[in-house]
């Protein structure tokens, strides 16, 4: 493939298919540490955003669902509305069962 990619003058992606040359990345934290607290949470998620982040993604599930919801609003208000937020669930489908029920 080297071979081709060399005489066609073209990189490997290309020869392959690839239609960008850019990418768009995220930044991945949020995990559970001991003696994390969602202040620490909420730094940590700041400075990925600090760092030119448009997207962030944290770890959720490890704890109740109501706890896990206000890590999540308190990470969403830190960050603001105009960076994008995405959040790795353990259960989507159990934690918003168990969210709902906590509302009725």
């Amino acid at each position: 493939w080297d071979i081709i990619g060399k005489s066609l003058n073209k990189p490997l992606y290309k020869i392959f298919g690839a239609y960008k040359d850019k990418v768009e990345v995220y930044a991945s934290g949020g995990f559970y540490e001991k003696g994390k607290g969602i202040e620490e949470l909420c730094r940590e998620m700041a400075q990925y955003v600090n760092q030119g982040f448009k997207t962030v993604k944290m770890k959720v599930g490890a704890l109740s669902p109501l706890e896990d919801l206000e890590r999540i609003m308190a990470v969403k208000k830190t960050v603001g509305k105009e960076t994008a937020k995405r959040f790795k669930i353990k259960d989507e489908e159990e934690l918003f069962r168990i969210l709902d029920k906590e509302r009725s």
